[in-house]
């Protein structure tokens, strides 16, 4: 993995990915704040960018996350290639785990499903594009297996409750590391995983739900903060503004999902790009790339084909009709994905009235549902193959090597951001040689700037005005620049407001006494000076909100609590097992 993405970070002009242009400098901001106040005091506004916004309610905020952690620790740029390289290796160890003590893999089953999990098309690519939210993608396997590893009579032991709290504390890091536009199809890979453990050994299932339900709650919990914060923020912008692109005929479906799930990305764009109908926009090669190579295709065919041989015929109608819940639920699971992707104006308006379904621009993003599955198939075949270790050692080199070979062309051309000044200014700042801090807003529509304005301005103490932030939107239709103008934070730019926005009218205009959009005041000077210096200023929540706090607060309590009495269990048991 580290072959495969070394020489693009950066690449060899020194540029990263063009949504590294977003995160990098986001990632830079919550370095700032966490260097002025530590880890613990949320940060919940952002000086930063749009001259004042919301930081940590924004459901693709990543302060509690790990390129954020990496990041009070080494450089932004570090922080997403080392971040990056240890969710893949997660990925790999969480699908070894969960095919060799939950599928009763052989070893080189296992490394097989293992490896093409790690080298899906769909991480590697995002990676490249500077998709930061979606590394926790590869917990999914991870997860299946705390759900439904382990034995039926380990209920309400140690070993049931430990697996319990961690799958919880996953779920928690899904909602925390921004990954909001990928937590349902992630779930439901999830899902489709644990149905095909259930049919492999009975009441896997039942395990799952027995857990999840306990791991959902507490994820909840942990997350309630984040998550009525997000949710009132969300609220306050449209969130349908685009139709959904889609294909019009079945057999278009079958040939972009064929493709996009075993082919290179950019061969798949090529020929799918004039089959989507209702595009806003053009539907780029990373949002094509899931692709794992041929080669576990080969081997999951030869593979069913031996199975459907060699399986034996009297026993197979009471295997079928045991498994028929959990083979109709992954059935469904597997029909949605390509539900999603067709496209008619009746279908499109139904799904445009969903939540979540209705938010997205790439309907094809749910095709992540069947990643997991297809590694796991194909270490499944394996098993059946009698040329076992021919077969396992094409996978494991040839799946990398062809990776490695496919043509990048695009990735390269898309790499637009140069992340020197963020790395130069975050050095300078961790050894003291300067002081973060905005002090004008950047206008790049103003007439009267002679220098571009990036999402980076902050390096140089400016908050460009207009902004990326697709809460926003794309074009940025629901947002409002008004009153802020190029110029100092503390100029009066009419009716009493300084050129500074405060972010804590966006998020809950109604407990501050002001309206969404609004600036601070004049006699706001000192609240508006701490939050340009990334220091917490006063201003009120919601009922709700406070509430939402103190649930996080006791939650997060009583995990510590839990973890501290298991390590104490476990400690103890080491100690007088040994002695006796």
């Amino acid at each position: 993995m580290h072959l495969l993405f070394a020489g693009y970070f950066p690449n060899s002009e020194d540029k990263l990915g063009h949504d590294y242009a977003f995160f990098i400098p986001s990632l830079l901001d919550g370095y700032l704040w966490f260097r002025q106040n530590g880890l613990l005091t949320i940060p919940w506004f952002s000086p930063s960018f749009c001259g004042g916004q919301a930081f940590f309610a924004d459901p693709q905020s990543v302060y509690f996350s790990l390129p954020q952690l990496l990041t009070f620790l080494v450089d932004p740029l570090r922080a997403v290639y080392w971040s990056s390289l240890l969710m893949a290796a997660a990925g790999f160890w969480g699908m070894y785990v969960l095919c060799r003590n939950g599928f009763q893999l052989s070893l080189l089953g296992a490394l097989v499903a293992a490896t093409v999990f790690m080298f899906n098309g769909f991480f590697c690519h995002r990676m490249l594009a500077g998709h930061v939210t979606f590394q926790a993608f590869m917990l999914v396997p991870l997860t299946a297996f705390l759900l439904a590893g382990g034995r039926q009579s380990d209920r309400l032991r140690s070993f049931d409750l430990a697996m319990t709290l961690s799958a919880g504390l996953v779920l928690a890091y899904w909602l925390q590391s921004g990954m909001a536009v990928l937590v349902l199809p992630s779930a439901l890979a999830v899902l489709a995983l644990v149905a095909m453990l259930d049919i492999r050994r009975p009441g896997a299932l039942w395990m799952a739900f027995r857990r999840g339900i306990v791991a959902a709650a507490l994820a909840l919990a942990l997350c309630s903060t984040k998550l009525v914060g997000a949710i009132t923020l969300i609220n306050r912008f449209p969130h349908n503004l685009y139709p959904l692109p889609g294909l019009d005929s079945f057999g278009d479906i079958a040939k972009v999902a064929l493709m996009a799930l075993f082919m290179p990305s950019q061969q798949t764009f090529g020929i799918a790009q004039e089959d989507w109908r209702s595009q806003e926009w053009v539907l780029l090669p990373h949002e094509m790339a899931y692709g794992v190579t041929l080669i576990p295709l080969l081997v999951i065919l030869v593979g069913l084909v031996r199975w459907a041989r060699s399986r034996p015929r009297s026993a197979g109608g009471r295997v079928w009709m045991r498994a028929a819940p959990a083979l109709a639920m992954l059935t469904l699971i597997l029909l949605l994905p390509l539900a999603l992707l067709f496209y008619s104006p009746g279908w499109n308006a139904v799904l445009k009235s969903l939540p979540v379904v209705g938010t997205t621009t790439a309907p094809i993003r749910w095709l992540i549902v069947l990643l997991p599955l297809l590694a796991l198939w194909t270490g499944m075949a394996l098993e059946q193959l009698q040329f076992r270790r021919a077969a396992a050692l094409a996978c494991i080199l040839g799946v990398p090597l062809l990776t490695a070979l496919e043509d990048r062309t695009f990735y390269e051309q898309q790499a637009t951001f140069d992340p020197s000044a963020a790395v130069a200014f975050y050095q300078a700042v961790k050894l003291g040689e300067a002081q973060p801090g905005i002090h004008r807003i950047a206008d790049a529509r103003d007439p009267t700037r002679s220098e571009p304005v990036t999402m980076d301005a902050l390096v140089r103490g400016e908050s460009p005005l207009w902004c990326y932030n697709p809460l926003y939107g794309y074009r940025l239709e629901a947002f409002k620049p008004e009153p802020l103008r190029e110029g100092p934070i503390l100029q009066e730019v009419g009716d009493g407001a300084l050129n500074l926005r405060n972010p804590a009218c966006l998020l809950y205009p109604e407990e501050n006494g002001c309206e969404p959009w609004d600036a601070f005041r004049v006699d706001q000077r000192e609240q508006a000076l701490r939050f340009a210096s990334y220091r917490p200023f006063a201003f009120e929540l919601s009922t709700l909100q406070r509430v939402a706090n103190w649930v996080s607060l006791v939650a997060l309590l009583v995990v510590v609590g839990v973890l501290l009495v298991l390590l104490g269990r476990w400690l103890w048991g080491r100690l007088f097992g040994a002695l006796a």
